[in-house]
This record gives C-alpha cells, structure tokens and sequence, in this order.
C-alpha cells in the first residue's frame, strides 16, 4: 500500500518547462522555503531556475536561511535576475546584507529596487551599482542626495526603466541617458520635467507624483530649455501645482502624446474647457486618453461650478472624444474629474453626516438643457469610485460629533466599490456605533489587510467574537496611532492585553504605544507571528536601566533593532524598531 508522501501530486505531474515557468513567479526566498529539498527533481529544477528575489516584508529567519543558501552555493548569485531590498519593516535589511556579499556577485542582476536606504549603506551600494552592467530596471526609494551618488555610478547602457524620489541633476552616464524609456519621480518641479525630457530623448512614459514650484525652487517663467519628446506617450502628473498659462509652452514639445493623466488642486485657471480644447486641438492632436481632477474655489456655488462643468460636455468631449465628467462635492472639497476620477485609483476619504455629497455626471445621449440641479448618475454604473486600495473614514464636521453608524456604511457600500480595499484608516473623531459597523466593513473588504485607528475606538470592540474573527484572519498590519507626545495608556487592564493579543495573534506588522516594559514583553512574546514591531514606551526608568533590559530582550528573538531615546519631565520615552520573526 502507497503512503500519502508516496503518491505525486497534479503539481509535480507538470513537465519540468511548465515548472519552470510557474517558478519565475515565486519570490525565490518562499520557493526555497517550499519546495527545496522536497524531492530531488524539485531541488534540481530550483537550482535551475531563474530567481526573484523579494527582500520587503520578509521574516528575518527567512531572510537568515536564504542568504545561507547563497553563501553556500555561490552558483545561485548568478541566477538572481531581481533584487529589492529594503529597511521598510525591517531595520538593517539592506545594510546586513550587503556586508554579506562582494559588489561584484551580482553581475547578471537586470532590476533591482531599493526602499529607504540608510546613509551608511551608500558608499556599498555605488561599488555594487557600479558593476551591474545587466542592469535595465532600477528603483530608489531614498533622499534626494543619495539617490545622485547612486545614479553617478550607473554606467549601463540597457537601463530602461528608472523610478526615483527626487532627480533635480541628472548625474547619469551618457549611455544610460540614451537608453531610459520609462521613467517615475516623486516630486520635481516644471523645469526640471524639461530638462529630463530634453536629456532623455527615447523616454514614452513619464510618472511625476507631485509637480510644484515649492520655496527652493526657481518661480516658473516659461521654458528655460527647448526640447521636443516626440517619443513621449503617456504621462502622469499627480498633483500639478501650476496655473494653465503656465503649461502652454511645455505641452508644445509633447507633439506624439496619446494618454494625459493630470490633477491638481487650487488652481482655478486649470478648469476652462475652452482653453484645454484650444490646446488638445493644436498641440496635442495624437491624444486618445485624457483623464484629469480639478479641485473647484471651495467658496463657489453650486450653481457658478456647474457652469464650469457644463463646458465639458460640447461636442469635442463626448462625441469627439468620449471624455465624460463628473461634478463631485462634499463639505470640504469640490471638484471636476473625468470618469472614473483618476485621482481616487488609490485613494478615498469618506466624509460622513458632512454636508451632502452632490454628484452631476451626464451619458452621451442626454442632453445639456435637461440635466438637472441634483444627484445625476450615468446609466448603467454601478459605482462611482473604483479601484480603490486605500479608504480613510472621518466625520467632516468639526462641531459636532457624530457616531459612524450601519446606515452609513450601506451608504458607503452604494457609492465605493469596496472590494479592492487593502487598508482602512478610521480617524481619532470617528467614533463607531458598534462593533457591528467595523464589522460590516471588514465583511464588505475582501482584500483588507491593513488598519489605522484610534486604540480608544478598536479595544472596546474586542468583546465581540465574531468580530475577532474577522480581525484574527484578515488583519496583518495594524497602527495603533503612533504619537510624538507623551504616549497615553492603551491598554486599561491586563484582560484587555490579553483579549488585543488573541484577536490579532496572526499580527505581522505593529505600531503601537506601551506603558510598561510588561506590556512590551506580553506582545514580544504572545504574537508569535510578528515581523516588525514598533513601539513607544514610557518609563520612569533612567536610560541605561530600559536599554540594558530591551537589549536583553530583544536578543532572546535575534531581532535587529533600533532604539531611540528621549528624556522629558523626569520621563524616559523609547521608541524601538524591531525587525524579528
């Protein structure tokens, strides 16, 4: 009689190229971790396969046996075609492991991303950088200073995509300049967005998260420097901080644009239909996709925006182009946006008993004298905010305090498409009915893994077991308002300590305030599945007594860790950031 062990499984009946294939799509730490030393054909064909390797969000004992495994055969350096490494989460990451390696062991490395680099680690990463001549894919997640030193010593000439905080210098050997057809920035300013395009001259996609002036910046006069980016395509602009007469000139050298996302806020030049049709039709004739969000005068009536808005549905928007919009309005906020509003891909904030939320939007075949002064939605639309990842609830008045009830999550559930939401932040003037309110949220997002919210609002629901059920299987990341000023007490007893750790015993991610080194220990000690812990502690212990106490502590879970003190008012406050599991 076979046993179980015995009898292949449908996975391993796949032929070895199909294999293969599905093993590109592992992060190669949890390929190893799975599927390593299961058998001998499996253990052959890893040993063969083409490697990712994905150093965010991972355990320290995972991160330990996999750089063991590359130590042992140094083989497997050859076949790490992907790289991220980062201190996101995870204290020391990047520099424990670049003081594990040479810089030349990575000759083959084609994409690597790097996310909060730390000062100490940038002279490594220059020799590392420095030799990757395979190297088409880079990302820097660091400050503006660190990330020229790195670029300064990239000599590649294959590099293709490249995504950075900030790029003010373009530092930049001339070989990659002439290679770069991809390329994302955080924040730059007009100017410098100029001169990236006449430096770059093969670039189709340009993603700035933020383009503004800002107080270091020189005011924007017109074109310093002529370029024309014939081979620009798409372009994002996220929060374009600049008035419509200001941009003329700079979409002139965009003559082959064919998708323009842009959003900006406070710039009332920026809605004037007449004036981007003028432009479209001169200056950007090859553009099929424009998708904008235009924040209104706040102190506007309803009345003066819709005449603004009614300029968008002529002829060119809806029957030229099929562009269609939409006026949105709550108590804090009023804008003009393209369906589906751009801006809200990712992000959402709720406002609940605010003033009421006015919608006007208009399908291609009503028409303009008929539409009347109420809510108006397009036919056929179920929703009218989609994809979105990140839900932010607060109560918008700021007199008078209302409780997030059941009828406002049905609400919330009619207008959002839920579905896709991976992180809820409640705000501290949120107070919920219920549990039953959280609850109905977490039945309603699927996806969610991530919380932010007041310790006050999230403990006293932990009596309720059904919903410590959902938290205990849902929840991963958890933020329970990290405060720069003296911490208040979170937890009232040690029964509610106690009930917190049960509920989130599936924890990976923490931050959170403790009064006492106890309480500290009860959670080192009790959410056994912990990656990253941050905490702030407060104690009348002096400096040395909480350092040589947490320093033992922390060498029982062979955590990295960073400790930060400070004194006041007789009171010793610690924050440490642990990196463990």
């Amino acid at each position: 009689m076979y046993k179980a062990s015995d009898i292949p499984t449908k996975f391993e009946s796949l032929p070895n190229e199909i294999l293969l294939e599905c093993f590109m799509y592992f992060n190669a730490c949890q390929l190893f971790y799975s599927f390593d030393r299961l058998n001998y054909r499996l253990s052959c064909l890893i040993q063969n396969s083409t490697l990712h390797v994905d150093f965010s969000h991972v355990r320290k004992s995972i991160f330990d046996r996999f750089c063991k495994i590359i130590l042992k055969n140094p083989q497997t350096k050859d076949r790490i075609y992907s790289l991220h490494l980062s201190n996101e989460n995870s204290h020391g990451l990047i520099q424990k492991f670049l003081s594990s390696f040479s810089t030349t062991e990575f000759s083959h490395l084609q994409s690597l991303k790097l996310t909060i680099v730390g000062d100490k680690t940038i002279q490594k990463l220059n020799s590392i950088i420095s030799s990757m001549k395979e190297l088409s894919s880079l990302h820097l997640n660091c400050t503006g200073a660190s990330t020229h030193d790195i670029l300064s010593s990239l000599t590649t000439s294959k590099l293709k995509t490249l995504s950075a905080t900030s790029l003010n210098r373009f530092p930049l050997h001339i070989d990659a300049r002439f290679s770069i057809t991809n390329l994302t920035i955080s924040c730059c300013d007009l100017h410098h967005v100029c001169h990236l395009l006449a430096s770059l001259p093969l670039l189709n996609y340009l993603n700035v998260k933020r383009s503004s002036g800002g107080p270091e910046s020189t005011p924007y006069m017109g074109l310093n420097e002529k370029f024309c980016a014939v081979n620009l395509i798409v372009m994002v602009i996220d929060d374009f901080q600049y008035d419509f007469n200001e941009i003329e000139d700079f979409f002139n050298g965009l003559p082959n644009l064919k998708s323009l996302t842009i959003c900006s806020a406070d710039r009332p030049t920026m809605i004037d239909a007449r004036q981007w049709e003028r432009l479209i039709t001169s200056s950007l004739p090859h553009l099929e996709t424009f998708r904008f969000r235009f924040a209104c005068d706040l102190w506007s009536t309803d009345d003066e925006i819709l005449e603004l808005f009614q300029q968008f549905q002529s002829d060119f928007w809806l029957k030229t182009h099929h562009w269609y919009t939409e006026y949105l309005s709550t108590g804090n906020d009023k804008w003009i946006c393209t369906i589906p509003c751009p801006s809200y891909r990712c992000d959402l904030t709720a406002y609940y008993d605010a003033h009421k939320c006015t919608m006007f939007s208009r399908a291609a075949n009503q028409s303009r004298d008929s539409m009347p002064n109420e809510r108006v939605f397009q036919k056929n639309r179920e929703f009218h905010f989609y994809d979105i990842v990140s839900l932010d609830i607060m109560n918008a008045e700021t007199t008078t305090k209302h409780s997030l009830g059941i009828n406002h999550i049905k609400i919330l559930k009619d207008t959002v498409n839920l579905s896709g939401v991976c992180h809820l932040f409640i705000l501290s003037d949120c107070k919920l009915d219920s549990a039953s309110v959280l609850l109905r949220i977490l039945q309603a997002t699927p996806k969610l893994s991530s919380i932010q919210i007041d310790p006050s609002a999230l403990l006293p629901l932990l009596v309720d077991d059904q919903l410590c059920k959902y938290l205990n299987r849902m929840i991963k990341r958890l933020d329970l308002y990290m405060s720069s000023y003296i911490p208040a007490q979170i937890f009232r007893d040690p029964n509610e300590l106690k009930r917190f750790s049960k509920a989130f015993s599936n924890i990976e991610v923490l931050h959170c305030n403790t009064n006492q080194k106890t309480e500290f220990k009860y959670l080192l000690d009790n959410l056994q599945k912990l990656i990253s812990l941050t905490a702030l502690i407060k104690t009348l212990e002096t400096r040395q007594t909480i350092s040589e106490w947490l320093e033992k502590e922390l060498a029982k879970q062979n955590a990295n860790y960073d400790i930060k003190y400070e004194e006041r008012n007789r009171m010793c406050l610690v924050t440490v950031n642990v990196w463990m599991g």
